[in-house]
């Protein structure tokens, strides 16, 4: 018996031994379905039905022990085809290159939940600045990268994933600042800031070389951690892009948005690249990064 004789024949018991009513269930005719029946029947040289004359009344014993053996075959198979279908085959390796703030943001998270949902592919993280990122897609020494905005080489394929703006941030219990301020504000505080290599940082000096007055900057570094526990500890002031903060301990500390300032986070691959792996996991981490916001 092939897996259409066992649906037909669950469908018959389930039917209440009504054959018409289960042919029209799983839309054949009903001498189709009774066909079936009694092909199997005599080739296997077993009753499965007890019969008054043409009318199907009951199971055999035999066919009470088929039935039970029929929806456990039927359930198997549904459960294969779902596999099958489901099965992303993604056994591999993928380098994978994530600028730092963005590894603590977002794949402190992302990265163990794609493991264990996918043990058999193996990530590996490099976690260096943008222009890096993107230098080492080119010489692919790399697969993918997740680097902040703006990508400089058209030979690389760029989605959108966040866009936000700037952060202000300080203690509130060591410094004064309004609840809104403008970039020409800034000039009233010490600041302690990001170093001229990353994005946010070139945008913040360009505005503020507008204004008279020079910045009171008193460190620069490329750890926000090490500028957070700065400015907790003392009276200082820090910008930063706002989406990064998630991966950081900020409840002593206020932030004030700087809607001067922007930052976009992107994935990207070489455009020549067509690995249906990376593909896949990029498609992974794009949506889940899309999903936390």
């Amino acid at each position: 018996m092939n897996i259409t004789q066992l649906t037909y024949f669950v469908e018959v018991v389930a039917s209440d031994f009504n054959i018409s009513v289960a042919a029209e269930k799983i839309h054949v005719s009903q001498s189709t379905m009774s066909k079936s029946i009694l092909t199997f029947e005599e080739e296997e040289n077993v009753n499965l039905f007890v019969r008054h004359g043409k009318k199907l009344v009951s199971l055999t014993e035999p066919g009470r022990k088929f039935y039970r053996d029929a929806k456990r075959v039927i359930r198997d198979y549904d459960n294969m085809l779902t596999n099958v279908h489901h099965q992303t085959n993604w056994v591999g390796k993928v380098k994978v290159g994530i600028a730092p703030a963005v590894l603590v943001a977002y794949f402190s998270n992302i990265l163990p939940q794609f493991r264990l949902a996918h043990p058999d592919i193996k990530i590996i993280v490099s976690d260096v600045g943008g222009e890096k990122l993107q230098q080492d897609l080119l010489l692919e020494k790399i697969d993918l990268a997740y680097p902040v905005a703006p990508i400089k080489y058209d030979s690389l394929d760029q989605k959108s994933l966040i866009l936000d703006c700037g952060a202000v941030v300080f203690n509130p219990k060591l410094v004064n600042v309004p609840d809104s301020l403008t970039i020409s504000e800034l000039l009233k505080f010490k600041l302690v800031l990001l170093n001229q290599s990353f994005t946010i940082r070139d945008q913040l000096d360009l505005l503020l070389s507008y204004e008279k007055t020079t910045p009171d900057i008193l460190m620069e570094s490329s750890s926000e951690s090490f500028l957070l526990n700065a400015c907790r500890t003392s009276p200082l002031v820090t910008v930063l892009p706002r989406s990064i903060l998630r991966g950081y301990q900020t409840d002593d500390l206020r932030v004030i948005p700087l809607n001067q300032l922007s930052w976009e986070l992107l994935s990207t691959t070489l455009k020549k690249n067509e690995d249906p792996l990376i593909a896949k996991v990029r498609d992974y981490f794009d949506t889940a990064i899309a999903k936390m916001g």
